[in-house]
This record gives C-alpha cells, sequence and structure tokens, in this order.
C-alpha cells in the first residue's frame, strides 16, 4: 500500500466460479495466499477479513453474477475473482491490494498453442506483458485473476457478466470483455499490472505462463535456441572452471 494510502477496513471476498473440480496446484496456491494475507498487518488498517466464496454451475456467467450478490451481501470491500485453473504467488492479493485501483487484472496467457496474452490496449492490439512494466490502463482482460472495488459493482446493474453475439466477427465475446465495457461505460477504469502478470500459471496440459509463451511456429526456434544457450553456458562455466 502505498505511503498515502491508508485502509481502515478490509473485507475481500474471494470468488472462484467452477464447474465443480479444481486444480490441485489452485487449491494450494489458494491456501498459502490466505495464509499469508492472514498474517499481514497493513499500517492503519482497523479490520481486515477474507471469505473464499465458491460456486459450481456450467453457466459461468450465472456463477459470476451469484457470486457478486453474495460478496455484496457480506459487505465486501473488494471482490477478487480467480479462476480454478489459475496458480499465483502467495502474495497476490496483498500486492494486488496495495495497488489501490477500482479494478486490477492479470494479464495471464491462453492455455493452448498458440500461447499468447490476452489482454488489449485502446488499439485493438494484444498486450505482451513479458516486454513490459508496471501499471497500465487497458481496453480489456480477463476476470481470470482480477481484483474489484465493491464500489465499482454497487455502481452497476444487471447484467455485468454477459456472452454477446458479434455480428461483425460472427462469435460470442466472452463475460470478460463485456465486463470491462460495462465498467468504462459507468466511468471506471482498467488497469493490469504487468509486473505480477509475470508470476502467474494457466494449467492446461501443462502450465502455461509468460516465460514459455511464444507465438506459432516460433514454437520449435525458440525451444531450440535456448537448448543451444544452456549448452553454451555449460561450456563457458566448464572453461571459467579450468
Amino acid at each position: 500500500m502505498s505511503a498515502s494510502t491508508v485502509f481502515e477496513h478490509i473485507n475481500v471476498a474471494v470468488c472462484i466460479p467452477s464447474t465443480g473440480t479444481w486444480v490441485s496446484s489452485f487449491g494450494h496456491a489458494l491456501a498459502i495466499m490466505v495464509a499469508d494475507f492472514m498474517t499481514w498487518r497493513p499500517q492503519g488498517c482497523k479490520t481486515k477479513f477474507l471469505q473464499v466464496l465458491t460456486q459450481d454451475s456450467s453457466m459461468l456467467v450465472q456463477s459470476r453474477h451469484d457470486l457478486v450478490k453474495n460478496a455484496l451481501a457480506h459487505d465486501a470491500t473488494h471482490v477478487l475473482f480467480l479462476d480454478s485453473d489459475m496458480v499465483f504467488p502467495k502474495d497476490l492479493l496483498k500486492r494486488m491490494l496495495e495497488r489501490d485501483k477500482d479494478i486490477i487484472g492479470l494479464n495471464c496467457t491462453t492455455r493452448g498453442w498458440p500461447v499468447t496474452h490476452i489482454a488489449h490496449g485502446f488499439d485493438q492490439q494484444l498486450i505482451d506483458s513479458r516486454y513490459r512494466t508496471g501499471m497500465e490502463k487497458v481496453q480489456q482482460v480477463g476476470l481470470a485473476v482480477m481484483l474489484i472495488k465493491t464500489k465499482v459493482l454497487k455502481a452497476l446493474r444487471p447484467p455485468m457478466f454477459m456472452m454477446e453475439w458479434v455480428p461483425d466477427t460472427g462469435s460470442y465475446c466472452g463475460e470478460d470483455i463485456y465486463f470491462c465495457q460495462v465498467v468504462q461505460e459507468a466511468g471506471f477504469d482498467v488497469w493490469v499490472d504487468h509486473d505480477l502478470s509475470k508470476n502467474i500459471l494457466h494449467v492446461g496440459r501443462m502450465a502455461y505462463g509468460a516465460d514459455v509463451m511464444r507465438i506459432g511456429p516460433e514454437v520449435a526456434a525458440v525451444m531450440e535456441q535456448r537448448s543451444e544457450d544452456r549448452e553454451t553456458d555449460r561450456k563457458l562455466e566448464l572453461r571459467r572452471l579450468k
């Protein structure tokens, strides 16, 4: 938390929509994050609570709506959306709170090839967090890891989450894109934390993150180059030891 920002009361609702199953590494990351948060002593904070809310359903949009409704009923000050196939550092929540933004999301990657980040800038282009640092205002970012102040949610009317048909592309836009559009129309900014985005993984057949992200046919060349670099480093180290 910045020196000028003091939260007297923090009540975070960790909201987890799922179809009923969690990736085991997600459950482990969640437990460690909760433990880290409970031992945190932010300056000037008088009360600090955390509650984990879950919603199992095949209808993701309805799950997000119900979770928000439940969080507001529990007087939450913040909602932290976490998808159950994400892995993140133990100080995730603490660091996101310290940014003190109305809406802050992490730029996770897709979980299959080609691996790309998913946030878009106002120029409609994908934002690659590997080559950026700090905070950036964006047009849209996913809800997989997103912290939202409940004052934002209280200012909105349903539907906040919706799968919307886009005639120009002949496809649906996700509920995360729709949410970002709605909150910006209501006057709120959406931010991405590039540094934290480098520290999360999206678990599929393997764990995908910024470190393994390459587009299309570049993958083989990149892996080959990495192997050559490691071999070069090994030879240099052996030469140095001699």
